[in-house]
């Protein structure tokens, strides 16, 4: 260790914050607005058979559900680094896309293609946003 250490004693403890990355002037959407879908769950309805989807070598495929007439439709997207509230879309979504938030359960378990969302105003923002399931 590099300068006066005489305050440390044993079993002292410390909690950091490491950056490893940050990008500015990126399109990024709260965390827990990207979830993982089958294929087969991506095309259960007839209206989205013929919806180009690409799955991983894992079996998913990643995606973001965007509100269109007041209906969601699952967007496949590239993403890039994240923090704890925010994650990089690298492609895939447009920048004037609303992005459907919500609960962990919502996106991630009980939303699908064709699904009905309710619009609220996002109060900080001053934004109309999409949520599911609340």
């Amino acid at each position: 260790m590099v300068g006066d250490n005489s305050n440390l004693r044993p079993g002292m403890t410390a909690s950091a914050d490491i950056i490893t990355e940050t990008r500015d002037d990126v399109l990024s959407v709260p965390i827990q607005s990207v979830t993982v879908r089958t294929l087969a769950q991506l095309t259960e309805d007839d209206a989205f058979k013929d919806k180009k989807y690409t799955a991983g070598k894992d079996g998913f495929v990643e995606v973001v559900f965007v509100e269109k007439a007041e209906k969601v439709t699952a967007i496949q997207v590239k993403t890039g680094i994240q923090s704890n509230e925010l994650i990089e879309i690298t492609d895939g979504l447009a920048l004037n896309d609303t992005v459907v938030t919500g609960s962990y359960r919502a996106i991630s378990r009980d939303l699908k293609n064709g699904t009905l969302v309710d619009s609220k105003k996002d109060k900080d923002k001053g934004k109309d946003t999409k949520t599911a399931g609340e």
